[in-house]
């Protein structure tokens, strides 16, 4: 029994009894390859498809709903496809990648995440975030005569020297997320170092809050009016 496109919003199953055939010479016994389905899935190409294009306008518990299958069911039709999908994308026209690495949690560890800047997919995923974890994945730029021009990472040393290694010829940038939170931190530190320093009940004053004036774009600011349109809270005229 095979599960088909819905009817409306029943449900549709129909039965096909799959022929085997014998080879006299060898004996074996080999199952007659079924086009409308894949291996020995029990729903047809289509209901998968179907599945899939639901996918990307509703959660797996609401397609799962609608298609009365459990939320496993399809959650293995979106893990298949990704698997054909993504499993070895083309690294020929890659030009320009980012390396960060994430972290999955205590049994997973760290991963290493490369990504084709100009597509937005993931071209290799290595374990751990040392810059052996790369290796693969510059081997087989290698093999595959590909020069970058670019490589963004994060401020670790691991991975600049790694990119820088293996890909000398390459513009290694570092990430806009990492430049401004080191920014952020340095101008905290620096704001509470002056606050703490300041002589004057005024020179407190004027130091309070002046983070965020600095941080604000120059059309948020309305010293005009002695406050800011982005916060409502004062600005100070220099």
């Amino acid at each position: 029994m095979f599960r088909a496109l819905p009817i409306g919003n029943r449900p549709c199953y129909f039965e096909f009894a799959v022929p085997r055939v014998q080879c006299l010479k060898c004996k074996l016994v080999r199952q007659v390859k079924v086009r409308f389905t894949k291996g020995s899935e029990q729903h047809t190409k289509r209901f998968k498809k179907l599945a899939l294009i639901l996918s990307r306008y509703m959660t797996i518990k609401d397609v799962a709903k609608y298609l009365r299958v459990s939320w496993d069911f399809v959650k293995d039709i979106q893990k298949d496809y990704l698997q054909r999908r993504y499993k070895r994308p083309n690294i020929k026209k890659l030009k320009r990648v980012a390396i960060d690495e994430v972290y999955m949690g205590k049994k997973a560890g760290y991963l290493t995440i490369v990504l084709d800047l100009q597509s937005g997919i993931v071209v290799y995923v290595g374990k751990g975030k040392s810059s052996e974890s790369l290796d693969p994945f510059w081997e087989r730029l290698r093999r595959a005569k590909v020069k970058l021009e670019v490589v963004a990472t994060d401020m670790g040393a691991p991975f600049i020297k790694s990119a820088r290694d293996n890909q000398p010829d390459a513009v290694n940038v570092v990430d806009h997320f990492h430049v401004i939170k080191l920014f952020n931190e340095k101008l905290t530190t620096l704001r509470r170092d002056m606050q703490r320093d300041a002589e004057t009940a005024m020179g407190k004053k004027v130091l309070k809050g002046i983070r965020w004036l600095l941080m604000l774009k120059p059309e948020n600011l309305a010293p005009e009016k002695g406050v800011c349109k982005a916060t409502f809270g004062p600005c100070f005229r220099a």
